[in-house]
Parts: C-alpha cells; sequence; structure tokens
C-alpha cells in the first residue's frame, strides 16, 4: 500500500540545477550529510564520495533535504533494493498537527508527516500501482497524477539492481 512506502534508497546520488542560475548544485557534499535530515523511522544513511547510502528500517523512513527549492532541474542516479517501494518527494510539505487525509477523510494523518508529489521508484508494477517514473500524490490524495497506461512497457525502462537515471524538472 502506498501509505506504508518507503524512502530509503540502497544508494543514490542527487544533484539539482536551479533553474534560474543555469549552475548545477550538488545536494550530496562528498562525506557529509550536511543539508539533510530523517524525519521518523529506523533507517540509518551515510555520505561517502559523494553517494548517500540509506539502509531502510521499521516505520516511516524519510529522508529530506533541508532547503526549499522553487523551479529546479532534479537528476540522480538510484539503485534500489528490489522489495523496497520508494521515491523522490517534490514540492512536498509536512503537516503541522494531525490532519484528515484529503481522500480518506476518516483517516488521520500524522504531525510531521510529508504530503506531496512523489516520483515513484521501485523494481515491479502491476499495472494499476503504477511504476517507476510515475508520480503518486503521497499523504493527501493518495492517487497517480499521471497514466498508468503501458505500465508494463513503461516499467521495462527500470533496471533492477543496476543504477538507473532519473531527471526531474519542475
Amino acid at each position: 500500500m502506498m501509505q506504508r512506502s518507503l524512502f530509503a534508497f540502497t544508494t543514490v546520488f542527487f544533484s539539482v540545477s536551479l533553474a534560474m542560475a543555469g549552475e548545477w548544485t550538488s545536494l550530496s557534499d562528498r562525506d557529509s550529510l550536511e543539508g539533510w535530515k530523517k524525519l521518523g523511522g529506523g533507517a540509518t544513511y551515510v555520505s561517502k564520495d559523494g553517494v548517500i547510502t540509506g539502509t531502510t528500517g521499521e516505520g516511516k523512513n524519510t529522508f529530506l533535504t533541508c532547503g526549499p527549492y522553487s523551479d529546479f532541474e532534479l537528476e540522480f542516479d538510484v539503485r534500489c533494493d528490489p522489495k523496497l517501494n520508494s521515491g523522490v518527494q517534490i514540492r512536498s510539505h509536512q503537516y503541522t498537527e494531525e490532519t484528515p487525509q484529503e481522500s480518506k477523510p476518516d483517516r488521520m494523518r500524522e504531525k510531521g508527516e510529508v504530503y506531496g508529489y512523489q516520483c515513484e521508484i521501485r523494481e515491479t508494477t502491476n499495472g494499476e500501482n503504477g511504476c517507476s517514473g510515475n508520480f503518486w500524490d503521497e499523504g493527501r490524495r493518495t492517487r497517480w497524477l499521471d497514466t498508468t497506461a503501458n505500465a508494463e512497457e513503461k516499467q521495462a525502462v527500470y533496471k533492477p539492481g543496476e543504477w538507473n537515471r532519473f531527471r526531474i524538472i519542475a
């Protein structure tokens, strides 16, 4: 179920380009996690040689950059454990108090929980549940923002167990 998504990556490298400046800014500072924060869950994260490695743990594992971004281009390479249902959130926020979920008002979202657009990253698809590269509205409307048509064909582009490059323009 998407509400239980794991946001931990096996290994990931991030860099972001601010659209107005046209200069690339690395979000991975070699051997430091400065500029990042962990929310909840038992995951651990380390940075070495510009690669951030996350090991998932119990609970919801969320790992965020500390800075706000407006219009940007994000490129990253990721190699994910095949058992993970992961993703990269953009234009996301945190609930400031316990809040009813928009799509299911009887389900309460916890204070501090993240909501927003998530670029899906996972090895498999079963049609209705999207595929890597599709966008999910996490923690709010909980629905796909783009079509899941031809999901198996789209998913074939993702290389399980290998590095996969993603590019998001927002």
